[in-house]
């Protein structure tokens, strides 16, 4: 898997360099990989005014709330909870 990763895309410093050159695409790319995470596993489909949920790869999510941070390098990544199930 080390050699895997070290010949698919860029490497740690043309990263950090793609992502100081532009990082408004870099937060753009982010967010439509989380987004199209969102919809694709949990079923959630989030819209300016309302949140449309449907039954994902791992059942109905009931809640979740999320938390966007970067890291050293300038990229951006999540962390997540997710409720999942029926509960009143």
């Amino acid at each position: 898997m080390d050699s895997f990763s070290r010949i698919t895309g860029p490497g740690l410093h043309k990263l950090a360099r793609n992502v100081a050159r532009d990082p408004y695409a870099a937060a753009k790319y982010f967010f439509f990989i989380i987004k199209t995470f969102f919809v694709t596993l949990f079923g959630i489909q989030a819209e300016r005014s309302r949140v449309k949920n449907c039954v994902g790869v791992f059942g109905r999510v009931s809640a979740y709330f999320g938390v966007v941070e970067a890291q050293g390098r300038g990229t951006l990544h999540l962390h997540c909870f997710y409720l999942v199930g029926e509960y009143d």
